[in-house]
């Protein structure tokens, strides 16, 4: 099962290669998302990395949280994932002896 981990605090000149190298001793980095400021693409100081397993998560967040990069102290946890509500179901809906089939909202443009 893909586990998120959340890996804040770190210095905002960090690049994505700086995030993997530090994680890379404990976990096999799946897949790794820098977040950034969307008008000036500077760093926002934290960034989501999935790993393979649970258990490699909590191993790194044992030996990575509280740890001091440059001047500042890193703050890594595991990211629990929100359910996702399923989409609305459409139903036919009886008019008379026809039936009328429910029209789909339409989306705003």
């Amino acid at each position: 099962m893909i586990t998120k981990i959340f890996i804040g605090g770190f210095p905002l000149a960090t690049d994505e290669m700086a995030i993997a190298q530090l994680v890379g001793p404990y976990v096999d980095v799946l897949t790794l998302k820098l977040v950034r400021d969307k008008a000036t693409r500077k760093s926002k100081g934290y960034a989501f990395v999935e790993v393979a397993s649970r258990e490699a998560a909590e191993l790194a967040i044992e030996a990575l949280h509280g740890k001091m990069m440059g001047d500042r102290e890193l703050t890594v946890s595991i990211r629990e994932e929100e359910p996702v509500e399923p989409a609305p179901v459409y139903q036919k809906l009886e008019c008379g002896n026809e039936p009328v089939k429910k029209k789909r909202p339409r989306l705003s443009r």
